[in-house]
């Protein structure tokens, strides 16, 4: 099989190039949403230097900006029939559903992808930044525990006693 070289940059690299603005507003918006630049630029058949000469473009092209948004909520609405329909799928088999149902999954992460593209809060967003600050605060507690049980000569109820007197919160973080 011949294949040809192409020079970085033309779009080209990954076999064809984007037919038109939608195509290349598409890819923008599905780069805002997974910020990603290589896997992007490679799902969408470009080079990374074009992705980033459409994302710069989409910050000066009013024209070209409307179309990225009009494309990011065409993906959103997308998803979420994707979403319908799966859900009327698993109704039906809600009775026999548990846990580790792939399609379950599936739908979470269509769902997830449905509220990114139509810039709406997502609860996996919002839980990973919570999770994010209930361990950096227990890692806290854990250090000021271990400094607590070094001044109470390791009694680790009187350093417990200590830190929940000191910061209550940290303490409770412990228990999480």
């Amino acid at each position: 099989m011949d294949h040809k070289k192409t020079k970085r940059g033309n779009g080209k690299e990954f076999g064809k190039p984007l037919a038109g603005d939608d195509a290349r507003a598409l890819a923008v918006a599905d780069y805002q949403i997974n910020g990603h630049q290589k896997a992007v630029a490679a799902k969408h058949g470009i080079s990374d230097r074009s992705l980033r000469d459409y994302v710069q473009r989409e910050r000066t092209d009013p024209k070209f900006k409307e179309l990225v948004a009009e494309k990011k909520e065409a993906a959103g609405f997308a998803f979420l029939n994707l979403a319908n329909r799966l859900i009327e799928r698993y109704l039906e088999q809600v009775p026999q559903a548990d846990l580790s149902n792939k399609g379950v999954i599936l739908l979470g992460i269509v769902a997830d992808k449905a509220l990114a593209f139509l810039n709406q809060a997502t609860v996996i967003t919002e839980s990973r930044s919570e999770v994010v600050n209930v361990a950096a605060m227990k890692s806290k507690a854990e250090r000021l525990l271990e400094k607590y049980k070094d001044l109470s000569n390791g009694n680790e109820d009187e350093a417990l006693r200590m830190l929940r007197e000191d910061d209550p919160d940290l303490a409770s973080a412990l228990m999480q």
